[in-house]
């Protein structure tokens, strides 16, 4: 394969825990779902079935069979345990926030 003929792409998943960005050259034409199988990214997390999770490039989703284009990154989304803006509005009535330790400084 000539470097005309490869792109260049990233592969992206991850977990709570951990989280993974693989680099990949792929033939012009090969589609979002090849790309990820291609990547070997799957085998990075054995437990995930990652072949059934949704797809998106640069955040915006894409159907499987979609094309690759030079410089995509290919993010494998995983399904939210919990709406954010739910986890929010109960840290909030528990008197706690995102971020840091999760606890409100005392008022002055």
């Amino acid at each position: 394969m000539s470097d005309t003929d490869e792109l260049r792409l990233e592969v992206a998943y991850g977990t709570a825990d951990r989280q993974s960005l693989v680099e990949i050259r792929v033939k012009q034409g090969t589609t979002c779902g090849e790309a990820v199988l291609l990547s070997g990214i799957s085998d990075l997390f054995p437990h995930d079935r990652i072949e059934s999770l949704p797809l998106a490039v640069w955040g915006k989703p894409v159907p499987p069979d979609g094309l690759v284009h030079q410089g995509d990154r290919i993010e494998i989304l995983r399904h939210l345990e919990k709406d954010p803006r739910d986890a929010r509005r109960q840290l909030a009535t528990d008197g706690r926030y995102m971020g840091g330790s999760g606890l409100r400084s005392p008022d002055p």
